[in-house]
């Protein structure tokens, strides 16, 4: 059996003027396979050298007229594409590490049984955050931010600085601008006002907004017993979103960039695993558990061998692997910053993978989190953990076991602090985890006061 497979996606009729199905064909030890792939386009609208629809906007915008749905259709015809490739090398894959023979009648029946008879082969649109009702009362800041909200939504509000500039926003950030949304709501409520008095909340207009609203939402937050970090991200938000309302001449004071209306941060205990807890992790024993919680075991030792945030490592699969003159590389598309990661290719990493049918395991990050907690606990990842903390404006120590603190950020954080540790250069590690500055990537590193101390006695200067 050769190493990889070679996948070709072609029209069934190159001449059609009316949308023509696109076929796939594969070939194995001298036998082919080929099929429809249940989609069709026209065929002036297929690129031949990339087997795929085309990306020329121009004329995707000539015929948008004619087929307004276009830019949904060749999401599904790609999402199609890779579904059928994805499924192919996971059972190729399969083949070749149990060294049974690749079997087209299997194939047939996985991809039927995976794509061709699923409701879920071509995945319907991603699940768009539901629109706010608006209104045009700008000068309300509740309503300019519903306002706001919305735009980023549908798209025509895109981020203005940093290396995403005019990108639109993602999902998640969205969703935390719309958690901005009900608490800000629920303060409102939470206060009366002379101005509406048959109305059972305060209405804060762009001219309220000064140093007692800050002391107020802040009070607030105390009250609902929100960490300070929540906290310092609903300041940060309502700032994000004066600053816009002051760009459109809303505002006649602008005391929100003042150092009193200030976004509050308190530092948090991050831990790491090294290298032994993660090998207790991986050589336990779950086959009396749940299948949820070895997909999330698997899915945090990915995140453990690559720095992936977890939104890249569920969506990594062979065809992200690719062969170099210095071994195997990930090649990935960063969600979150849209820029591309390459992430040299553990074995451990593979066996996952190969493991999974040649694809990472899907779980919901809330699923992961909860679950890894628990197999941290069986894995006997005990170690007392002393740290500060603050709820509703009161401070105090606390301890916590070590699992209780494992998150799958967790895993990211392990890759680099593990990598850092075995002597790969800073500015190597930066390149796979994304970090700019080296100073923020040294903060992000877990190396403890007595880990440096020890780091610090092999050096000849103490000998």
């Amino acid at each position: 059996m050769k190493n990889e497979i070679s996948h070709k996606f072609y029209l069934k009729d190159n001449n059609s003027k009316m949308p023509t199905s696109i076929d796939y064909r594969i070939y194995v030890n001298g036998k082919i396979f080929k099929r429809s792939i249940g989609c069709t386009i026209i065929p002036e609208l297929w690129d031949k050298d990339t087997q795929r629809p085309i990306i020329d906007k121009k004329l995707i915008t000539e015929y948008k007229s004619q087929i307004p749905t276009i830019n949904d259709q060749f999401k599904n015809i790609n999402t199609r594409i890779a579904n059928v490739c994805q499924t192919t090398d996971g059972y190729f894959y399969s083949c070749r590490s149990s060294i049974i023979p690749f079997d087209m009648k299997e194939l047939s029946e996985r991809l039927n049984k995976a794509i061709f008879e699923s409701d879920t082969s071509i995945p319907k649109k991603t699940k768009i955050i539901a629109k706010i009702e608006e209104t045009k009362e700008v000068h309300f800041i509740y309503d300019y931010a519903v306002r706001f909200v919305n735009q980023m939504i549908n798209g025509t509000k895109l981020i203005r600085t940093g290396k995403s500039a005019k990108n639109r926003y993602s999902d998640n950030t969205i969703k935390g601008y719309k958690t901005f949304l009900r608490n800000f709501k629920e303060f409102e409520n939470s206060k009366k006002s002379k101005e509406f008095e048959n109305s059972k909340e305060r209405r804060y207009k762009w001219s309220d907004l000064d140093q007692n609203l800050y002391d107020d939402l802040m009070q607030f937050s105390n009250g609902k017993d929100f960490k300070p970090n929540y906290s310092g991200k609903l300041i940060k938000i309502l700032k994000v979103i004066a600053e816009d309302a002051a760009n459109h001449k809303l505002l006649d004071k602008q005391i929100f960039r003042n150092a009193e209306f200030k976004t509050i941060r308190e530092s948090v205990t991050n831990i790491y695993l090294n290298q032994h807890e993660l090998l207790k992790i991986q050589n336990l024993d779950l086959s009396n558990k749940p299948k949820a919680w070895q997909k999330a075991r698997d899915i945090f030792l990915i995140q453990c061998y690559t720095t992936l945030r977890i939104g890249d490592a569920i969506r990594i699969d062979m065809n992200n692997i690719h062969d170099t003159d210095h071994g195997k590389r990930i090649r990935i598309n960063s969600q979150k910053t849209k820029s591309d990661i390459i992430v040299p290719v553990h074995a451990k990493v593979l066996d996952l993978l190969i493991s999974n049918g040649g694809k990472s395991p899907k779980l919901a990050e809330q699923v992961v989190n909860r679950h890894i907690k628990e197999i941290g606990k069986l894995a006997g990842i005990s170690e007392v953990i002393e740290q500060k903390e603050t709820k509703g404006g009161e401070s105090k120590t606390v301890k916590k076991y070590k699992y209780e603190l494992i998150t799958t950020h967790t895993g990211r954080r392990s890759a680099a602090t593990n990598m850092y540790k075995s002597g790969i250069k800073p500015i190597d590690i930066m390149a796979m985890t994304g970090h700019s500055s080296e100073a923020v990537f040294l903060k992000y590193i877990c190396h403890d006061k007595e880990e440096k101390a020890n780091s610090a006695a092999d050096n000849q200067f103490f000998k």
